[in-house]
């Protein structure tokens, strides 16, 4: 059971990795794009636009897998997983 619970960590951990990067890597060009559209702007007016058209970045680290993959080590285990309904 152990194992399941350090395999599960790590798939979570590996996701959670997975969403930092592909938000950072949003940030990055956000950033570029924002200074590249104030540099080129010919007014304060264009200025003001290209803060007002910045993209959101936001990554979430999706670990329904991971549930799933520990459930199935579980049950190999000789565990049983019952579902309960809140």
């Amino acid at each position: 059971m152990t194992t399941c619970e350090t395999n599960k960590q790590i798939c979570i951990t590996g996701k959670e990795q997975v969403a930092a990067v592909k938000e950072q890597a949003c940030e990055t060009r956000r950033a570029n794009t924002l200074a590249t559209c104030l540099a080129t702007a010919a007014n304060d007016k264009g200025k003001e636009q290209c803060t007002k058209r910045q993209a959101y970045c936001s990554s979430y680290a999706s670990t329904y897998n991971c549930d799933s993959a520990y459930q199935a080590c579980y049950i190999q285990c000789g565990g049983q997983v019952i579902e309960v309904e809140d």
